[in-house]
């Protein structure tokens, strides 16, 4: 096996389907297909299967390709010594929750005087995240999850061979705004907010408040809710109508621009974490993030 094949192997396995690997590759998808074929020949195992989901590795193969992140990562270091003053690199797999957002974007201003740069950040589930920093393609991966998923989020570190560091716990919070009629009132029951239409991603997070006994009461009618495609169209919907929406607690710059009220829901709560290889130092770049990122969570006030 050579460099070259290993690269197209973490290229098929990022991207999950060697037609979209070979245009990313500019090479003949028949041609990828036969190398990779070539590859599992020498082996004598194959490194891919099929699926409803595109092209995943087998058992055997997901540890092959760990040794293919790490040969890459060894031949981009050598790559490197020739070079004087090598660009600071980042790779950062984060969730869509706005403070890591916020981190990166200021993490980048902070090195944006640099001859030479090379930062990347993806939203990726945590699934993706522990298989990426498995197999050498992340640096980093920010995530969250309820107290109930923290089990399964253990196991999936656990098996990678990565660990898991708690960061914070953040509230889930009932958001309005100034136009709600609820809004001045001083006691709020979840009842109330029935009648009225429910803001939401792609549906997600009423699928999981069904799942909650504590929001039985919070069940937005049938053909009452609407979705926004990202954060600030979904802010602009519940601060200029009576719609209301459910999500984590936004930094406070956020709640006064649009002049949110915010009403805590119990205990329900997400845990903040982030995920490294294990026994691997964080580089100055990730520890920046990092800092600047717990500097947003501690803002975050109802």
């Amino acid at each position: 096996m050579n460099i070259q094949q290993v690269q197209y192997l973490l290229t098929v396995y990022r991207v999950g389907s060697i037609s979209r690997a070979a245009g990313e590759l500019y090479l003949a998808q028949s041609y990828l297909s036969n190398t990779i074929r070539a590859v599992e020949d020498e082996l004598g195992f194959p490194i891919f299967t099929r699926s409803n989901r595109g092209i995943i590795p087998t058992e055997r193969g997901l540890r092959v390709l760990e040794q293919a992140g790490i040969m890459w990562e060894c031949y981009r270091s050598m790559r490197q010594m020739a070079d004087d003053s090598p660009a600071p690199r980042f790779r950062l797999g984060i969730d869509t929750y706005t403070p890591m957002v916020d981190a990166y974007v200021s993490l980048c201003t902070a090195y944006q005087d640099e001859a030479r740069l090379d930062f990347t950040c993806q939203f990726l589930s945590t699934e993706q995240m522990a298989d990426r920093l498995y197999l050498s393609m992340l640096d980093l991966g920010v995530s969250m999850a309820t107290p109930a998923e923290q089990e399964k989020v253990n196991r999936l570190v656990s098996n990678r061979r990565l660990e898991l560091h708690l960061l914070k716990t953040v509230p889930v919070v009932l958001r309005i705004g100034p136009h709600h009629p609820l809004y001045r009132n001083p006691e709020i029951r979840l009842s109330d907010f029935t009648q009225y239409a429910f803001v939401d991603y792609d549906g997600s997070t009423l699928m999981e408040l069904s799942q909650r006994n504590a929001f039985s009461n919070l069940r937005p009618k049938l053909g009452r809710c609407v979705t926004a495609p990202d954060r600030d169209s979904k802010s602009q919907l519940v601060a200029k109508s009576t719609m209301y929406t459910v999500g984590c607690l936004l930094p406070t710059e956020i709640n006064r621009r649009y002049a949110f009220r915010n009403i805590p829901l119990g205990d329900a709560n997400y845990q903040v974490f982030y995920i490294t290889r294990e026994g691997q130092a964080l580089s100055p770049e990730a520890s920046r993030y990092l800092k600047l990122l717990k500097k947003f969570l501690d803002d975050l006030q109802l």
